[in-house]
């Protein structure tokens, strides 16, 4: 029972430390990137997002790119401002032909791994 009081107590704490966080980097956002709304942030999020996946893409020329986890969550708000930044950043091949797609997975994505990297029996071989 102690134990789960002790795990309760960090799990609030850590939710508290985050919220400091948030509030405390609210104004300096705001002041560096002149964020004044959540969906400001979401897009410069996807931009950036977007740039990664470009460099991405221009290394390994896929035909396909996945994303998972919470950003496949938001569904077109992320994707479609990543697409354009793809458009806009990569020019050594047409990028029609490049598919940006959500993880079939969705949110399980990272679990499911886990739980595979478990059952094959870490990332250490014996």
């Amino acid at each position: 029972m102690r134990n789960f009081f002790r795990f309760r107590i960090r799990t609030l704490l850590f939710a508290v430390a985050a919220v400091a966080v948030l509030l405390a980097t609210g104004p300096w956002l705001w002041w560096r990137y002149k964020v004044n709304s959540v969906a400001d942030a979401i897009t410069r999020a996807a931009d950036y997002l977007g740039i990664g996946v470009a460099n991405m893409i221009t290394a390994l020329h896929p035909d396909l790119v996945v994303l998972g986890g919470g950003v496949a969550a938001m569904g077109e708000l992320i994707f479609d401002p990543v697409r354009k930044t793809v458009e806009r950043r990569v020019h050594m091949f047409p990028v029609e032909d490049i598919r940006i797609e959500p993880s079939l997975l969705g949110d399980r994505a990272g679990v499911l791994g886990a739980v595979a990297l478990a059952m094959k029996g870490g990332l250490i071989s014996q």
